[in-house]
């Protein structure tokens, strides 16, 4: 994502030899593309972790998205300052103990959408369906909804539009697992 400056913010994962080495971070760098600083975010236990998606905040901060896994995935926010400093790295545990998070955005009242998917198993066999979570500024879950279309589901991209409403792009996968299909969901702003 570009930021005002010129630069660019990634969202990162990093793979390391060792359990506990991987992580998900965030780069930033100036408009020519030298790095100007790059975090990373490792948890302090025996997991791994994956950061997907990085975006900018209206207080120049940044958030990235994405999950650690220690047996289960569990969906991640982190939030660092406009130098890199961390500001929270927080955990989900929902329902299942299965989600990520794809990507977030802040919303009009300063707070965190995201979307991902979140696994669960019926007759044994899992399903992934589409989550949507919003937290406020500090990353304290206000609400977290499944959607089920019959498919496995996996939401990318959210936005908030002028009304609150918000509108998340994703894909399902055939019971085969062949085929792709977009999939659009728009919900008002607690995603009914």
């Amino acid at each position: 994502m570009q930021n005002p400056d010129g630069g660019f913010i990634l969202g990162i994962w990093y793979n390391g030899s060792n359990i506990g080495t991987s992580g998900q971070g965030l780069i930033r760098t100036n408009s020519i593309g030298d790095t100007l600083w790059c975090r990373r975010f490792a948890p302090t236990y025996s997991a791994s972790g994956v950061g997907y998606f990085g975006a900018r905040l209206s207080d120049n901060s940044f958030i990235s998205s994405g999950f650690f896994q220690d047996g289960n995935f569990q969906a991640t926010l982190c939030k660092v300052n406009s130098s890199g400093n961390l500001v929270f790295g927080k955990r989900y545990f929902l329902n299942s103990n299965n989600s990520v998070f794809y990507s977030s955005t802040e919303t009009s009242d300063g707070g965190i959408l995201s979307t991902g998917s979140i696994r669960y198993f019926s007759l044994g066999l899992p399903t992934d369906k589409i989550l949507i979570t919003k937290t406020d500024k500090l990353g304290n879950l206000k609400w977290a909804k499944a959607y089920d279309n019959g498919y496995s589901s996996f939401g990318q991209r959210l936005i908030e539009l002028s009304d609150k409403s918000i509108v998340t792009i994703g894909y399902q996968e055939n019971s085969f697992q062949t085929d792709k299909d977009i999939v659009v969901i728009r919900t008002d702003s607690i995603g009914n």
